[in-house]
């Protein structure tokens, strides 16, 4: 039977009071700050130009107008295509060349065009309520770049939509 090493012993012993000294002060606490929200432009970036889609709904008002005009109601689409990935859908993208879910296009078509979007106040795909400081959201209907961008008259909350 082999002895322990008499060289070990001493290691041995001098460790015993290192397990017990006072533990190390904790480190520095930074503050979390929290992360800022972001508006609709930051992360992407329209389909078409603006130009573009401006013609696309005047030649759509046209061809409206000469039946004697009306309401035109585009849906964006709220839901996915196959999987979590959002799916525009393609009359809205065509017409406004933005992708929003929840939202609509509101055209009133007659002596005069008004062009109209009802977005959602902010994006909830980019909400989380469990982490709020590290998932603020992204605002929609409060930023004023979706209008310049898409070309319309105004850009207004979705709830504002009143459909008789």
């Amino acid at each position: 039977m082999r002895r322990p090493l008499p060289a070990l012993r001493p290691l041995l012993l001098a460790a015993v009071p290192l397990a017990c000294a006072s533990p190390a002060p904790p480190p520095e606490v930074v503050p979390h700050r929290p992360t800022p929200a972001q508006r609709f432009f930051e992360w992407t970036r329209p389909s078409f130009p603006t130009e573009v889609l401006v013609a696309r709904r005047a030649a759509l008002a046209r061809a409206i107008g000469e039946r004697g005009g009306g309401v035109l109601l585009v849906p964006s689409g709220d839901g996915s295509s196959h999987g979590e990935t959002f799916r525009q859908l393609d009359d809205f993208l065509y017409l406004c060349g933005l992708e929003l879910p929840s939202s609509v296009l509101a055209m009133e078509i007659g002596d005069g065009t008004t062009a109209t979007l009802y977005v959602p106040l902010r994006d909830a795909r980019f909400e989380n309520p469990a982490r709020p400081n590290d998932y603020p959201g992204r605002t929609l209907a409060r930023d004023p770049a979706l209008k310049l961008a898409a070309g319309v008259d105004a850009v207004r909350p979705y709830a504002d939509l009143q459909v008789a």
